[in-house]
């Protein structure tokens, strides 16, 4: 998994590369309001020849296995504002950020 973490004047916003996973293969939470806890599974695809035979690989450059990923927050992040979509591989989680006058 390859993310990038950047804040705005009003966000605070991570975006993850998670090529062929699912919504629901992902969990997302906030562990004692300030750490972003991201984590999941690539799983390695398996494919079979018409005969039902496994194919043998010659490369393998995709990452599969278990991802898990903590990301402290900055404090002026407010931990009850969040959005979170998946959208052609990318998870993109918006945190709004308090505005103090």
């Amino acid at each position: 998994m390859r993310d990038d973490l950047k804040e705005t004047q009003r966000a605070l916003v991570l975006k993850a590369d998670l090529p062929g996973l699912k919504k629901e293969e992902v969990t997302l939470k906030v562990e004692d309001e300030k750490i972003l806890h991201l984590k999941g599974k690539q799983n390695m695809d398996r494919e079979e020849a018409a005969d039902g035979a496994t194919k043998m690989w010659h490369h393998r450059g995709r990452t599969v296995g278990k991802f898990n990923r903590k990301l402290e927050l900055p404090e002026k992040v407010n931990v009850y504002a969040i959005s979170a979509r998946m959208k052609d591989g990318v998870l993109t989680v918006i945190r709004a950020i308090h505005i103090y006058d």
